[in-house]
């Protein structure tokens, strides 16, 4: 098993409704899972907002590489490894700033903002023209490119698709999420959520769309006369239908949304009724978004994507609680996660103030939810060092899927299991193949 040949096993861990333990479990495994999945296939960095000017820049990690993402002089974004090529300090410990150059702190190389050397001291001592070369340039990653203001890179040269391509279906929930702004732009300028949990990272990519699970995982939240009830403002929104018990063949209201899954591993929950928070309740803002789009309001309002997973490492919460969610594999069974709530340009204060409020309860490390999903995601990986039985079974929904609007695309009940089955269908065929 290494970077550079192909893993044999990895057909041998992924069958149709299961998978082994071991892809949670096995060091070497998240070792390839690194080379393979986050660093030679498209991964999402940042967003245009963080770096709107020129100058800015922010400092994000994809695995264990440190980056840069900064924009130029003349506008353009450059996504750089930040590693000085003298002797391999990080240059920039800032997470964010403005600053047209980065200054090495070890012995002062000096590089603009688009990773370009423009200053070494005391260079006679070395060979002439060492500035009229780029070979001691910051590093650029293989592949840059953006949709609607969601960079993404390939850190690695690979022979995979455009990004287009590899988003497919899936950029709907992103045309969906800026159809909801007033201007049709988003910021994430409202601070973030940072913390790790001691779980795969798999574990994470998973439950955002996973139905199945709230009315358990979040039964102290959810159930009918708790202290804690999971919506924007107490108002009781439940997670099965009235006058039914899980143990019973009852319908979670999850089940009244659905849940698709399409190529290359992404996947969108929908949600499950009127009464979610989506914003459209605040008279002025239901009157901006209808003077942008006339006849489109309605059909904007009625696509009602709640979690989007990007395979491997995007979140997307676009109704209810409107967020980018960034996951960080750092080790096998450590993973860290930055949340950043989501400013619809030119929606009232009052819905932000809403959302970031709603994002503290949600999705912090001090949340009602969140904190249960990491708890679980602890007890995964500690039930999983168990020898039996070996397999994971992904089975709910198993060949009763149906076809979604779009090839490629299979849809089902939203507490069904074929996004985590399609996600692995993606995690094998990276794992097993060389250069894609």
């Amino acid at each position: 098993m290494t970077p550079d040949g192909p893993f044999q096993g990895a057909d041998g861990l992924v069958k149709e409704d299961r998978v082994h333990t071991s892809v949670y479990t096995d060091p070497r495994i998240f070792e390839l899972e690194l080379e393979r999945i986050f660093y030679r296939s498209w991964v999402y960095l940042a967003h245009e907002s963080q770096i709107p000017n020129a100058g800015d820049f922010i400092t994000t990690s994809v695995g264990r590489q440190p980056l840069i993402v900064s924009r130029g002089a003349d506008g353009a974004v450059h996504a750089l490894f930040n590693k000085c090529p003298h002797r391999g300090s990080r240059v920039v410990q800032a997470e964010c700033g403005n600053n047209p150059t980065h200054e090495c702190p070890y012995h002062g190389w000096c590089f603009g903002s688009n990773g370009k050397l423009i200053g070494v001291p005391y260079a006679a001592a070395y060979t002439d023209g060492l500035l009229e070369t780029d070979a001691f340039d910051l590093a650029r990653v293989a592949k840059l490119d953006s949709y609607r203001g969601f960079i993404f890179a390939c850190l690695e040269a690979h022979g995979g698709p455009d990004l287009k391509t590899f988003l497919g279906p899936a950029h709907r929930v992103i045309d969906n999420l800026l159809d909801r702004s007033p201007t049709g732009q988003i910021f994430l300028d409202r601070g973030q959520h940072r913390y790790e949990f001691a779980g795969n990272w798999k574990f994470q990519i998973e439950n955002v769309v996973d139905g199945y699970h709230p009315m358990f995982t979040h039964a102290s939240t959810l159930e009918n006369g708790t202290q804690l009830q999971r919506s924007h403002a107490a108002s009781g929104y439940k997670m099965q239908l009235p006058g039914e018990r899980p143990t019973e063949r009852g319908t979670s209201q999850l089940d009244l949304a659905s849940v698709y899954a399409m190529d290359n591993g992404h996947s969108y929950l929908t949600n499950p009724g009127g009464d979610r928070r989506t914003g459209n309740e605040v008279e002025t803002y239901r009157a901006a978004l209808k003077n942008r789009h006339a006849d489109r309001y309605d059909e904007i309002i009625a696509f009602a994507p709640l979690n989007a997973a990007f395979y491997p490492n995007l979140v997307l919460r676009v109704t209810d609680n409107e967020h980018v969610r960034v996951l960080r594999p750092v080790a096998v069974d450590r993973t860290e996660v930055v949340v950043w709530p989501i400013r619809l340009d030119g929606a009232p204060a009052e819905l932000t103030r809403g959302i970031v409020r709603h994002s503290n309860i949600h999705t912090s490390a001090t949340s009602v939810i969140q904190t249960d999903d990491l708890e679980v995601f602890a007890r995964c990986q500690e039930g999983m060092q168990a020898r039996r039985p070996e397999w994971i079974y992904l089975g709910r929904g198993f060949g009763r899927e149906e076809p979604g609007p779009d090839p490629g695309v299979v849809c089902g009940p939203g507490s069904w299991e074929h996004p985590f089955r399609a996600q692995f269908q993606y995690w094998r065929r990276l794992m097993s193949s060389v250069g894609e």
